[in-house]
């Protein structure tokens, strides 16, 4: 029964963060007349209101994420001004990182810093976190920045494995291999397959 209560009493002290439309409107980019059309149309296709936003041109990109790293307490990072070690890109596969619009700027011990187009997107934090092993760190950037840099820095990656002698994906199988097998596997002589 104490414990109840103070837990209780301990709840009414903390501050509720605000939400994501009333920082908006704090801030002077919408009024309530545009918050109410995006919370419905939120409720009739199930996306993200700040989506819904910037898609219907109400707000920017840039406005909805300084209010997300407001709301979150995370840091906005601008990749372009960045220059990411191919290292830390190894980390995180392409796949990963263009399905769940992401990309890892850098690694400090067992942290893993990820610029994130959707900061609360749990299930590639998990998945990422399971991948690599690392604790995760989140920074909020624009969607279109961490695409540019998934083209930048993946591309540079692939490129250095090809150099370095890497599996290359894109190598493509010779007419002749398949021909060279049939013959091996048709004669029996050990000496006639070496020549």
């Amino acid at each position: 029964y104490t414990v109840r209560t103070q837990f209780s009493s301990n709840r009414k002290l903390a501050m509720p963060k605000k939400k994501l439309g009333d920082l908006l409107m704090e801030r002077g980019y919408i009024d309530q007349a545009a918050l109410q059309v995006a919370l419905d149309e939120q409720k009739s296709t199930g996306k993200r209101l700040g989506h819904i936003l910037v898609d219907n041109e109400i707000i920017t990109e840039e406005q909805l994420l300084e209010a997300i790293s407001d709301r979150l307490s995370i840091p906005r990072i601008t990749l372009n001004a960045m220059v990411i070690d191919p290292a830390v890109i190894q980390r995180v596969p392409v796949e990963m990182a263009r399905r769940y619009t992401l990309v890892p700027v850098f690694a400090i011990g067992n942290s893993l810093t990820l610029a994130m187009a959707d900061p609360l997107n749990f299930i590639a934090i998990d998945e990422i976190k399971y991948h690599t092993g690392c604790d995760i760190k989140r920074a909020v950037a624009t969607i279109s920045e961490i695409r540019e840099a998934i083209d930048q820095y993946y591309s540079v990656a692939d490129s250095l494995k090809g150099i370095i002698g890497g599996p290359r994906q894109d190598a493509a199988p010779t007419d002749h291999e398949p021909q060279i097998a049939e013959k091996n596997q048709e004669t029996d002589s050990p000496i006639i397959k070496l020549v």
